[in-house]
């Protein structure tokens, strides 16, 4: 599919503003244009993203029941309540999980916790469950990242002497009365919260933050800075905002993750093999989907085993025991893939949003599926696994199209749903799907122009290859942490050949040299570039022989003796 390309401008009074900026930080024009692209027009704002530090967090009592989930929480902790820990089988929930049980431990009161098992017990908190932990002598229950719409297991709650909080990011479908003894959420209409974007576990932070705080703990500070590592992965790897306050503990916490005392964290750095350097590309691409693995396939639990351990050996086996469960979801993720392109090509490419189904498919891999659609047709997408006659989806979507919003429009055919923009899960009966197909197409069309389902790279400035130095990787490296909010650079260079003939590795990457109008030369890896190429209907001969624009992101590659900047290929097109 053919991308459209838009390459920033910058008139006469911009580029003033950038060379202004450029000389009070002594930064590279491009770098201080990539800045003001952001808003980080003045050097105060530039300090502040550039030098993020603890006292640009918000104070967590804004949230709204943060004080009376805080007291609460305190006076288990003083009369040595039972309290369990409700979490989620994702990477923001275990990771909110392991992180509410650090805090509270650290106060000294041991916590135990209850991860549902995805096929077993599905999303979200259960009443019978909750009669079961009443039973065996529990007096609070926390959850986090459950969602919030658990209201007959919260009114069973309330009713029956159990105190439920409920620690959540998700939107809330409807404006009504929740009967948790409290609900400390963002998204809450009336709550004045100034950070709308946190995650599951970023919320479960503030509240550790809140009782740390009032109990007066003497090492508090250490204590957060332990907290934000867990916080950091949780948010970038559900695809979070990373401006604002998001940045800052992202940042914060990517900095305590380089040289982590946590044994599970480290042991799994070391199998993922980014013990090295971390960032959240490597957060997100490695470390994230080995968490994942677990609660996609299996037990979750093991990833809060792996992340408590005291013992770096008993560490490094469950690291390596999730990196097995990676390589297994990587095959089964493949012949899902495969198998719903071939649905999508065959009869529903005119489709605005797209919706798959396959008894086949795995319920812990619809996720991928739908994410991978997205990518390859720029389609909202859904991925349905069906078993005896319920289907439970995925779906996910591009920016410009708020997937919760979408499924709000299908409510009369779900059984249960929710999510946020970019990311949402339901179940409904087998045979509505077909209803659901044409409700969320009727939708799209409906509020839609057309060229927004043309895919669109964002490009923000044309360079010459003699730009790209050291200097500017070393500045760019300061704009991290990367993603929703603050996307890694894209740039262009025009009227480029191949220096060599193309290297093809693993029979689906490409790897090039490039060579500028100037003579200057670059490193660059594309990958699945082969699949592009062919999608384009461009071929290796005709690639060889063209002058080519190149949109790229930078990287670095050690050489051995050497490390050199490496261009990560995003696309191209013949000049």
């Amino acid at each position: 599919m053919q991308k459209r390309w838009n390459i920033r401008k910058y008139n006469d009074e911009l580029r003033r503003k950038i060379y202004e900026l450029s000389n009070i930080l002594n930064i590279k024009p491009l770098t201080a244009a990539l800045l003001i692209n952001r808003g980080i027009d003045e050097e105060e704002k530039a300090r502040t993203f550039l030098f993020p530090k603890i006292d640009d967090l918000h104070d967590p009592f804004l949230l709204k029941d943060a004080d009376k989930a805080t007291a609460r929480i305190l006076k288990a902790i003083s009369r040595r309540e039972k309290v369990l820990i409700w979490g989620d089988y994702d990477v923001d929930g275990t990771t909110g999980t392991v992180l509410l049980r650090k805090a509270l431990k650290y106060l000294g009161l041991d916590v135990d916790f209850h991860i549902p098992h995805r096929i077993h017990d599905g999303y979200g908190i259960r009443r019978d469950r909750l009669e079961q932990i009443k039973k065996d002598g529990y007096t609070l229950v926390i959850s986090t990242d459950t969602g919030s719409t658990a209201l007959e297991a919260g009114q069973w709650a309330n009713e029956n002497g159990l105190d439920l909080i409920v620690t959540d990011h998700h939107k809330l479908d409807k404006d009504q009365e929740r009967p948790f003894f409290a609900l400390v959420n963002p998204n809450q209409h009336d709550c004045p919260y100034p950070n709308k974007h946190l995650a599951g576990v970023g919320v479960a932070f503030k509240i550790a933050q809140a009782v740390l705080s009032r109990a007066n703990y003497a090492q508090k500070s250490k204590v957060i800075s332990e907290l934000l590592e867990l916080t950091a992965l949780g948010t970038i790897a559900d695809i979070m905002e990373l401006a604002g306050e998001n940045r800052t503990i992202v940042a914060l916490g990517l900095q305590n993750l380089s040289d982590t005392r946590q044994v599970g964290l480290r042991a799994l750095m070391e199998i993922a093999g980014c013990l090295d350097e971390i960032d959240s590309y490597r957060v997100g691409f490695q470390i994230a989907p080995r968490i994942n693995a677990a609660g996609r396939l299996a037990d979750a639990s093991e990833v809060i085993e792996l992340f408590e351990t005291e013992s770096y050996e008993k560490a490094l086996n469950l690291a390596r025991g999730l990196d097995t469960k990676n390589r297994e979801r990587q095959k089964l993720q493949e012949t899902a893939v495969n198998e719903a392109i071939r649905m999508v090509e065959k009869e529903k490419q005119n489709n605005k949003v797209l919706v798959v189904a396959s008894p086949d498919w795995h319920r812990g891999i619809v996720g991928l599926v739908a994410a991978r659609l997205v990518e390859r047709f720029y389609r909202p997408s859904v991925a349905i696994s069906i078993s005896e006659g319920v289907a439970y989806g995925s779906a996910r979507s591009p920016d410009w199209f708020d997937i919760s919003e979408g499924l709000a429009a299908c409510a009369d055919v779900l059984t249960k749903w929710g999510g946020h923009s970019k990311a949402a899960g339901f179940t409904l009966p087998e045979k509505d799907i077909c209803s659901l197909e044409s409700i969320i197409n009727a939708y799209a069309l409906r509020r839609f122009a057309e060229e927004l389902f043309v895919p669109t790279i964002e490009i923000e400035a044309a360079v010459k290859f003699s730009t790209i130095d050291f200097q500017l990787y070393v500045e760019l490296r300061k704009m991290e942490p990367f993603g929703l909010g603050n996307p890694r650079p894209l740039f262009v260079t025009r009227s480029v050949h191949l220096a060599d003939k193309p290297y093809v590795l693993k029979d689906k990457h490409l790897k090039l040299v490039l060579r500028d109008a100037d003579g200057y030369k670059h490193w660059a890896i594309w990958w699945n570039g082969v699949e592009k190429l062919e999608e384009k209907g461009i071929d290796v001969c005709k690639l060889e022989s063209s002058a080519i624009d190149v949109a790229y992101r930078l990287d670095t590659r050690d050489f051995g003796s050497q490390i050199k900047i490496q261009l990560l290929i995003e696309d191209i097109r013949i000049s």
